[in-house]
């Protein structure tokens, strides 16, 4: 089987929802030739700030680390952070804005969110 690019879009707020589409992602990358990828926008920009950290324990840093671990790509929309007033600063998760986004999805053979 070829390279499948899968491209999980987390854009809600924390929720176990989130915590299970991230914990799917990680479960993904076990099937050979599947290149996981996450982007985190709109309302799911809360998940990688830790703002809501409190709110909710749905231990959604064990999964981001494990994708960390894994150095797997980690995107974040950057507008969607800028709109909430949100500066995001965590190693291995890099910007990308509004093209940079829509080519992940374009990219993508699979996209799940």
């Amino acid at each position: 089987m070829g390279e499948r690019k899968i491209t999980v879009v987390i854009s809600e707020c924390p929720s176990p929802l989130v915590a299970e589409r991230l914990r799917m992602g990680v479960g993904l990358t076990l099937e050979d030739g599947n290149k996981v990828r996450i982007l985190f926008t709109d309302g799911g920009i809360y998940a990688v700030s830790g703002i809501d950290r409190e709110r909710g324990r749905f231990d959604l840093d064990r999964h981001l680390e494990m994708f960390n671990l894994m150095e797997l790509p980690v995107y974040f929309h950057a507008p969607s952070a800028a709109a909430r007033g949100i500066a995001i600063d965590r190693k291995g998760f890099a910007p990308v804005d509004d093209d940079g986004a829509a080519a992940l999805l374009r990219e993508s053979d699979v996209v799940l969110g």
